[in-house]
């Protein structure tokens, strides 16, 4: 495919505006992150204009779906300017050292000391920016303490950074502790790492509902969505009463497996399933080489380019039990690598989970920069959200289920024999063992679903965040602390976990759809994994054929 000069120029304009994902991804005018955006009056002003004028020239791609892609990131270049989300421009800078770090150690880019100190300044000037800006808008508690936890990663982000400037970054400290001051108020305890005592402050300080301004837009602008917010939501708690039925018969079989009080709740099942299989003997690499191995033979092509890694000591405080990381997307030679944390997870099914799910991502990355054609079907943003987080989320489903196809078969190929050895040594051992990988598959469906209509409840104004996490934790017998880390974090980016698990769920009947048209669950999948990143309404209508 032919990438035309229009092409070029809506990437470039991409990575003006995003520079520290542009700096991530190879494109060769964004060498270095030396000036993040600031969204002053004029540059608003001149991004937009931009904006106005690639969008006039959309003639000249031919390709309609191609030419419909341009149109919606440019619709998402512009929604992303006009509802700016509380603390996001401080995320943007805690980013920018993240990868400038990673990127100089990990993956071989030049040393960034001819430009870091400009990153430093840019990014000390975006954070008075954004404490400007917060002073003349209401922000409930729930915002501040979205704003906190963004100051909280940006300020760990920045002292890893090279000490040669510690004068630089001591002012962008400085900056965000101003930050902090001004978003904090009054509401002592609000940014405690006890999420007990953070729940206890939002339920004491927390008014009323509060609408965020543009939601239903960004729903249709940045995730595609056709369906309202009511319908949406509607969606999400429909499978959630589907799947939680399941969950509870789960747990209710497993908790009489693991002499468990009759009554005992999911989260003690959960739990005390996590103990009954821990991680063990069973390194995280070799794990997740045996299902990167049966997932080339039977779910999906691995691409070259793929890594897998122990975090690096210096990022273990910004990465959970394991991440995906890509780099060089918009280059010939794409790079994704899973990090791993093996002290933050010890039960051997949620480790198996996260490995899954992450190289996922890693796979979707890789082969859609390498297969794709345009720059435009590989940005990072959230045009990608609906396939790509759709697929990780199907992709536990995937590996769930193959396992319990085949334990207690004969005839099995050494790769299946040794993918059902992660669950056990004998058939007895890997049913049960696969049994409550089914529970772990359904609680992190359940954990979609919720997520979902958190964030259309309470970005419409219908209920507040605390009175969501009280029902929620009534109803599914999870704990408000692990539900709240669970959904809390998607509210600073409205319409994210809507796309994210509805669009799951979609991925998986087209999937389903195409095998029983005599497909195959690999091919079906190295082909969404290879598409790239339309528009979801047009990757939708293209694995339909």
């Amino acid at each position: 495919m032919t990438v035309t000069q229009l092409e070029k120029d809506i990437t470039d304009q991409w990575a003006q505006l995003c520079p520290v994902a542009g700096y991530t991804s190879g494109w060769p005018q964004n060498k270095d992150i030396a000036h993040l955006f600031i969204p002053t009056t004029d540059a608003m002003h001149e991004a937009n204009a931009k904006i106005v004028a690639l969008r006039k020239r959309l003639s000249e791609i031919s390709d309609a779906d191609l030419r419909t892609t341009a149109d919606k990131q440019l619709t998402l270049l512009a929604t992303q300017l006009a509802w700016p989300q509380p603390g996001a421009a401080v995320q943007d800078c805690g980013d920018g050292a993240f990868y400038i770090k990673l990127l100089n150690t990990e993956f071989g880019r030049p040393d960034p000391k001819s430009w870091l100190p400009g990153f430093l300044d840019s990014a000390a000037k975006k954070i008075d920016f954004e404490t400007d800006r917060l002073t003349k808008i209401p922000l409930d508690v729930t915002h501040r303490r979205q704003c906190l936890t963004a100051a909280a990663y940006c300020g760990a982000t920045m002292r890893i950074l090279e000490k040669d400037y510690s004068a630089k970054i001591d002012t962008v400290l400085k900056k965000l502790d101003h930050f902090k001051q001004t978003v904090d108020g009054s509401f002592k305890g609000l940014d405690a790492d006890d999420i007990p005592t953070v729940i206890h402050v939002l339920r004491e300080h927390t008014v009323a509902p509060t609408y965020t301004d543009g939601y239903p837009q960004l729903l249709a602008d940045l995730y595609d969505f056709a369906p309202s917010a009511a319908d949406l939501d509607t969606t999400a708690t429909t499978w959630l009463e589907q799947d939680l039925t399941i969950v509870k018969a789960l747990a209710a079989e497993l908790a009489s497996l693991l002499k468990l009080p009759r009554g005992s709740s999911v989260g003690d099942v959960w739990a005390e399933a996590g103990r009954k299989w821990p991680v063990g003997a069973t390194p995280v690499k070799d794990a997740a080489k045996t299902c990167a191995d049966f997932a080339d033979t039977y779910l999906v092509e691995v691409p070259d380019g793929l890594k897998l890694s122990a975090t690096p000591p210096f990022l273990v405080p910004m990465i959970t039990g394991g991440q995906d990381i890509a780099v060089d997307f918009l280059t010939a030679k794409p790079q994704s690598c899973l990090y791993y944390t093996e002290d933050k997870t010890s039960a051997l099914l949620t480790m198996l989970n996260v490995v899954v799910h992450e190289y996922s991502h890693g796979i979707n990355f890789v082969l859609s920069a390498q297969r794709a054609g345009s720059p435009l079907l590989n940005l990072a943003g959230p045009m990608q959200v609906p396939l790509t987080e759709g697929q990780a989320f199907w992709r536990e489903w995937d590996f769930w289920h193959a396992a319990a196809d085949i334990v207690g078969h004969s005839g099995l190929t050494d790769t299946q024999r040794e993918y059902l050895k992660l669950y056990g040594q004998t058939t007895c051992e890997q049913s049960q063992a696969i049994r409550a990988a089914q529970l772990e598959t359904y609680i992190w469906r359940v954990v979609r679903h919720l997520r979902a209509m958190c964030d259309v409840e309470v970005n419409m104004g219908w209920r507040t965040f605390v009175d969501f996490l009280d029902q929620a934790s009534e109803q599914t017998g999870l704990t408000e602390e692990f539900l709240f880390g669970e959904c809390f974090t998607f509210l600073a980016q409205p319409g994210y976990a809507p796309a994210y698990a509805i669009d799951g769920i979609r991925y998986g009947q087209l999937q389903q759809q195409a095998v029983a048209k005599a497909g195959t669950v690999k091919d079906f999948n190295t082909k969404a994994s290879a598409i790239g990143f339309y528009p979801w309404t047009v990757c939708d209508r293209k694995l339909q054929t």
